[in-house]
């Protein structure tokens, strides 16, 4: 179970690299755009590309891979299922893409099925949205099956995390079936809940376990060469 985690999470780590290729590659585009002002390009639809993936595929693919080792390592819940993980991120990437083609086709077709309200662009939106509501959710539903119910405060940091992309998927169908925020005012706070309510608290979660532990095994080590001071080896929870 452990060799086939560890396959799961380069398998999911790949397509974070690849996220974060294409948003390396917008920047420098777009740096070039602006150093050689004969390249005309449309800077909104690269910006948009640009925040779709650094700020959205690579923080939730990276958060997705890292989530898979470390929930079941320090919480004791089950493991997260690989077929599940595989389909979900490959799901994600492909919707990604297509989301990204749809775009660049609706500037320069003018629109129809493909512009930002048509057809096409919500279907693939609303399966993007789809892909990360239920990791959000299946997440919550393997800390919830933890086997160690002690209070853990770390644990409270992932909860707000992945509650956040459930209220703002939530908050985008309510929009998207009646429209009640301005277009920029509602971009402004799906980023707001995605980068510091999803990105940030499940960041200082992973933090608040992973930084104790690497100083615990590092003292743990120091320590072999002095057994008679063994009892000043903080434990995990001290520290």
């Amino acid at each position: 179970k452990s060799l086939v985690n560890k396959t799961i999470i380069i398998f999911v780590l790949k397509l974070a690299d690849f996220a974060l290729f294409i948003t390396i590659a917008l920047g420098l585009l777009m740096l070039f755009a602006y150093a050689f002002t004969s390249m005309d390009i449309p800077f909104r639809l690269y910006t948009n590309m640009h925040m779709f993936w650094g700020g959205l595929a690579w923080i939730i693919l990276l958060i997705m891979a890292v989530s898979s080792q470390i929930i079941p390592m320090f919480y004791v819940t089950p493991i997260f299922s690989v077929k599940y993980l595989k389909i979900l991120s490959i799901s994600f990437v492909i919707s990604m893409l297509l989301l990204s083609i749809i775009e660049f086709i609706a500037i320069f077709t003018g629109g129809g099925y493909y512009s930002q309200n048509g057809f096409v662009h919500v279907v693939v939106e609303v399966t993007l949205s789809l892909c990360i509501l239920f990791f959000s959710l299946y997440t919550l539903w393997i800390i919830n099956q933890r086997k160690r119910k002690v209070k853990d405060v770390t644990i409270n940091f992932w909860r707000l995390s992945l509650a956040m992309p459930v209220i703002a998927i939530s908050l985008y169908w309510i929009n998207l079936i009646a429209p009640f925020i301005q277009n920029t005012k509602f971009e402004l706070l799906m980023g707001i809940l995605f980068v510091f309510g999803f990105a940030i608290s499940s960041i200082i979660g992973m933090m608040q376990k992973i930084v104790p532990f690497i100083i615990f095994m590092h003292l743990q080590t120091l320590i072999m060469s002095h057994p008679e001071k063994m009892h000043l080896l903080p434990n995990m929870q001290t520290l």
